[in-house]
């Protein structure tokens, strides 16, 4: 290594130790606002009924005085969260810890993403460094990164395996990479969604192909049993089972969120309600099978587009996994280039993140507007979502026909109709 490579290398450590302490601090300050904290924790659009940490309070309440923390129908997260808690609890009472918890959870994410980095973007480039600080920078003082750790939203944990599963796919450490997808599946139930392009990029480069995803479809299957074995040894009891995937998957509670399902279940006759959560509950997973087929060579681009996905049609969305989909954008550069919309979907995240809060506000607090006045920013909000991904896809589509056909560059895809 020469002298400038090696000044080059100690630059990049301060520049990464400067983001990292930037973003733990401003979230460490903004948890010690308690007014802040309980206010963001309370707002719909962070806190769900299966991602609050006032839920979550009120669980451990239940489980530490010995009373079922699922008998009440209030709580709905997993039972390992519990013992999690009470462990912070039991060393110190206050709530610092808890905070800093939740703001090292956010950092350990963002260590996953610079992981990831690494692992897709050369080193020797130094575009690439600056790509690599963007990755960081992007998912760290991102607004609703920040608001949903001060807001105390639980899904920030799944969001952090789920990226840790991710930084270990890419260096093919399948036992690591299914253990954390295991986890976070645990959790929220929907990451499993991730297994098939997971398996897609670990069989890349594996000669033994049927035997790889025999044994990791195995491996996941073994892991998550144990997982929810030890749940049942914590609560002595299979009752968590229908208290958080039972309400993930039938919808049980019907608090507002900016999802697309509580309001059409509000509304809907009963005869029809099993109907139709069939029919979104599919919707969600309808999509795997023909993603791993036509963009079975980029199946790091499925995961991207499967989080935006889940983003928009699990039954209990929050920012939070919007912020999932957002910090997976820098490894999008090679089909930037190719994506048509980046400008209106940019103005449209923020003309919904002002005018959100504003409908429910108007709706809930004064009563001079209804609950179609929160639903409808919702739905705006979901289909700049899916403006986005239908974008990517079409990248993806462009990029690939160009590689193909170099002759085709720079030749406009129009659609002829019949």
């Amino acid at each position: 290594m020469n002298s400038f490579e090696f000044r080059k290398k100690i630059h990049s450590k301060y520049i990464i130790t400067l983001i990292f302490s930037l973003g733990f601090f401003i979230r460490i300050i903004l948890l010690r606002n308690k007014n802040l904290v309980s206010l963001l924790s309370n707002r719909v659009e962070i806190a769900t009924a299966v991602t609050s940490y006032k839920r979550l309070k009120e669980g451990l309440f239940l489980y530490e005085h010995g009373i079922s923390p699922y008998s009440g129908g209030l709580f709905h997260q997993a039972p390992l969260l519990l013992v999690l808690f009470s462990i912070i609890k039991l060393i110190s009472n206050s709530e610092t810890l808890v905070s800093l918890l939740f703001a090292l959870t956010d950092i350990f994410s963002a260590w996953s993403l610079l992981d990831l980095s690494d692992s897709m973007f050369s080193k020797n480039s130094s575009s690439n460094l600056w790509k690599k600080y963007i990755s960081v920078s992007l998912f760290l003082f991102n607004p609703y990164s920040i608001i949903s750790c001060v807001g105390m939203s639980t899904a920030i944990f799944t969001n952090c395996f789920i990226l840790t599963s991710l930084s270990y796919v890419q260096r093919r450490k399948s036992i690591q990479s299914i253990f954390f997808l295991a986890l976070a599946t645990y959790l929220s139930f929907y990451p499993v969604v991730l297994f098939p392009p997971l398996i897609l990029i670990l069989q890349k480069n594996d000669l033994k192909k049927k035997d790889s995803i025999s044994k990791n479809i195995i491996l996941f299957l073994i892991e998550l049993s144990l997982l929810l074995l030890l749940s049942f040894i914590i609560t002595n009891s299979w009752d968590f089972l229908s208290a958080t995937y039972g309400a993930i998957l039938f919808v049980s509670d019907l608090t507002p969120n900016i999802g697309l399902w509580w309001y059409f279940f509000t509304e809907i006759f009963d005869s029809f309600r099993l109907f139709f959560i069939f029919v979104f509950q599919l919707h969600i997973f309808v999509y795997i099978i023909p993603l791993c087929i036509r963009l079975r060579k980029y199946p790091f681009f499925i995961i991207i587009i499967l989080c935006g996905l889940m983003s928009i049609l699990k039954s209990y969305p929050s920012i939070a996994d919007v912020v999932l989909f957002m910090s997976l954008f820098p490894f999008l550069h090679s089909i930037y280039s190719y994506m048509r919309h980046i400008f209106v979907t940019t103005i449209c995240f923020l003309y919904c993140t002002f005018l959100g809060p504003a409908f429910y506000y108007l709706w809930t607090y004064i009563g001079s507007g209804n609950a179609n006045f929160f639903y409808s920013i919702t739905l705006v909000w979901n289909f700049n979502l899916s403006i986005i991904i239908t974008d990517i896809v079409f990248a993806i589509l462009k990029m690939e026909m160009e590689i193909e056909r170099p002759d085709m560059k720079g030749i406009d895809v129009i659609q002829v109709n019949y």
